[in-house]
């Protein structure tokens, strides 16, 4: 059985802004699905799922820096 890759940390954004992020989130989005994601989230609920996604990364990869 072939074990996966985490490519993770190559994709994701090299700061934790949030500036950053919705930028990341908007370039894979409109990459994925020929749209953007989060068009109509406010700056509360943009910095609520960078925060998730930086716990999880963080859960995920202790230690380890972008």
């Amino acid at each position: 059985m072939k074990q996966r890759l985490d490519i993770s940390f190559l994709m994701h954004p090299k700061d934790r802004s949030v500036e950053a992020y919705r930028d990341y989130i908007s370039m894979i989005s409109l990459a994925a699905a020929g749209k953007r994601f989060g068009k109509d989230l406010n700056e509360e609920q943009w910095r609520k799922i960078c925060d998730e996604f930086w716990r999880d990364y963080d859960a995920k990869h202790p230690g380890e820096m972008p």
